[in-house]
């Protein structure tokens, strides 16, 4: 599909990550894009797989804004953007469609913005006007259900007191902050550089009140760095862990050797149809599919699905390669063993007349450096012969990359010669 526009770079350049970005809301698609030196944003539309990009409202500098974020509100929508120390917030207008820059004082700016069961939702304030005038940037604030409305009651004078404001526990001398508020079930999810926490609608006798709930000590490590649906939501933490958040609670995965890898700006991703998260930083990008973690060699910055087809933003790296590595093995005896063979379960069917390699990899004692031989072809039965002598083991294999082509992996058998009895004991 290509792209067509008067204005906007349409590629992921050297210089331009994480843009263009795209964001698709319950009616609209729209994207925001590299425009000369600043950032612009755009309406999406499709027509016999051509996308046309309709500019809507030029941000400015694009080196002074942080982040980008939209909430739709069917043919209505809010768009924050974060320029540092002050942020702004535009309204898409019902009728009309055209964007609009909106007082501070009437909608708080912020950095990040949510539909909630038709409440709209911003986080990490900033405004010049009376209540959020006193907020900082840790701070979340919500309006009046089913309008835009964000003034609570006793400001306007009114009994009305569904719209509300709180400030974040985390706010470490005025320097916190709230990166990103998201729909999570019966909750607004809260995500903050030093915190997470979550929101929740109830009542106290008659009296509408938001039920708080600190959950995490430990934030995200940026901005863009989480994702998911209403049901689901992913991010990397200030350790560079990944984590999963549902309904019940937040889990930490791990995999933190591969993510510290990662640099610049990390961006999470997520295709909902197929219930995968890609995370990158434009160099590198690995995919979580529930299950487990691989990596590939395009970098996302932006993905969703139109009409079944899965769209999106993607940076190509020099990776070309299908591969995988395995964890350190020992086959439970700590003595010194002898790889004599290696037989697995592997296909790949290419059209091309591709092969797989395999190799080895082992070190002597527990502080030692593993020692790698070189890749090796396996044969027509999925074999292949490296003979090595250590205490751990590692197996890599490898291929070329054929779009399309499927590779699975069901069994690995190694045939291990024990030559060392020494730490053997007993019978």
């Amino acid at each position: 599909m290509g792209i067509s526009a008067t204005s906007g770079t349409w590629t992921i350049g050297a210089s331009g990550w994480p843009y263009p970005k795209v964001f698709f809301t319950d009616y609209y698609i729209m994207a925001v894009a590299v425009k000369g030196d600043n950032l612009a944003l755009y309406d999406m539309t499709n027509a016999a797989n051509v996308w046309t990009a309709t500019e809507k409202f030029d941000f400015g500098v694009a080196s002074g804004i942080t982040s980008v974020d939209i909430a739709g509100f069917d043919k209505y929508a809010v768009i924050v953007v974060n320029k540092g120390a002050t942020k702004e917030v535009y309204e898409k207008n019902v009728s009309t469609g055209a964007v609009t820059l909106t007082a501070v004082t009437t909608i708080p700016g912020g950095n990040s913005v949510c539909n909630h069961n038709g409440q709209l939702f911003i986080g990490g304030l900033y405004s010049t006007g009376a209540p959020w005038s006193t907020m900082t940037a840790c701070s979340v604030a919500w309006g009046d259900i089913g309008s835009d409305i964000m003034l609570p009651g006793t400001v306007l004078g009114t009994s009305d007191l569904t719209a509300g404001y709180r400030k974040m526990p985390w706010d470490e001398n005025g320097n916190g902050q709230v990166f990103k508020v998201m729909d999570l079930t019966e909750h607004v999810m809260i995500y903050g550089d030093k915190g997470i926490a979550s929101l929740k609608n109830s009542l106290v006798g008659q009296i509408h009140a938001m039920q708080f709930n600190h959950l995490n000590t430990i934030g995200i490590i940026s901005t863009y760095a989480v994702n998911g649906s209403s049901s689901i939501h992913g991010f990397v933490d200030q350790n560079y862990d990944w984590n999963i958040v549902t309904k019940e609670g937040i889990k930490n995965l791990g995999y933190r050797r591969f993510l510290s890898a990662l640099t610049g700006e990390i961006i999470v991703s997520y295709d909902s149809s197929n219930e995968r998260f890609y995370i990158s930083d434009g160099l590198k990008c690995y995919v979580f599919n529930g299950t487990g973690m691989y990596s590939t060699n395009q970098c996302v910055s932006s993905i969703g699905r139109y009409k079944e087809i899965l769209c999106g933003f993607v940076k190509d790296n020099t990776d070309t390669k299908i591969r995988f590595e395995t964890s350190p093995f020992d086959a439970g005896v700590q003595d010194m063993k002898t790889v004599e063979s290696v037989e697995t379960g592997a296909v790949y069917d290419t059209v091309a007349d591709d092969v797989l390699y395999g190799k080895l990899a082992t070190r002597y004692d527990y502080k030692g450096d593993f020692v790698t031989l070189e890749y090796q072809q396996l044969n027509p039965r999925g074999e292949f012969t490296q003979k090595i002598t250590g205490r751990d083991f590692k197996l890599f294999m490898q291929g070329d990359y054929e779009a399309d082509a499927i590779f699975s992996l069901s069994n690995v058998k190694i045939k291990l010669k024990l030559s060392d009895n020494r730490n053997t004991r007993g019978v």
